[in-house]
């Protein structure tokens, strides 16, 4: 099995979910020739068992991340990848959305990653925010219509996407977030009391 994992963002002292996936696709590249694109990262990451890890950078314009990421694609597509699954980002998975499904007729399958509820009332008085937030929602009902899976976690929001989104649920995947216990160690009580005074200004609970 040939696949493309894009993961939007790697921070060496980042505290989301994303630094964690490293240790998740060394295990997925064992089983697969594994194909990792980066769109935005301050270190490039040492990922073990993966055959390429493609850097899109900070310098390239919306337009130029969506041709970029439609080209690589069809590099990979032509190396034998028939599987792309993008991770949370609407900007990741949209141009191979468009790629797969008007460019090569679904001849591969895109897998998008998605958990969040969107709870906050759409409103339509005309400012920046609120035109960016419909423009976001429109592009993801857009991507959820597009894509051929949608991976989601906990089960509970299946049901969430199946709802609200329509998406059948022989087409959603279950897949949690992924955490590496190796990044957390014990502190001492001492060593706690000066973290916290540190990080939050206070040692009150």
């Amino acid at each position: 099995m040939k696949l493309c994992y894009v993961l939007p963002q790697y921070y060496k002292n980042s505290t989301e979910n994303f630094f964690h996936i490293a240790n998740f696709l060394s295990e997925l590249g064992e089983k697969s020739e594994l194909y990792v694109v980066i769109e935005h990262c301050d270190v490039t990451p040492k990922i073990n068992n993966v055959k390429e890890i493609i850097i899109l950078g900070d310098e390239l314009s919306s337009v130029s991340r969506f041709a970029r990421l439609i080209s690589i694609y069809f590099e990979l597509y032509k190396k034998g990848v028939g599987i792309f699954f993008a991770r949370a980002s609407l900007t990741g998975v949209l141009p191979l959305v468009f790629a797969n499904r008007f460019l090569n007729f679904n001849h591969a399958h895109v897998i998008f990653w998605s958990c969040g509820q969107d709870v906050v009332s759409l409103s339509f008085f005309p400012n920046k925010k609120n035109i960016k937030r419909l423009i976001s929602k429109i592009l993801a009902w857009f991507s959820y219509k597009s894509i051929n899976f949608l991976a989601t976690g906990p089960e509970l929001m299946v049901d969430y996407y199946h709802q609200y989104y329509k998406i059948p649920q022989h087409k959603i995947l279950t897949l949690y977030n992924d955490i590496s216990m190796d990044r957390f160690y014990p502190l001492s009580d001492k060593e706690k009391s000066i973290s916290k005074k540190e990080i939050l200004g206070t040692n009150n609970k």
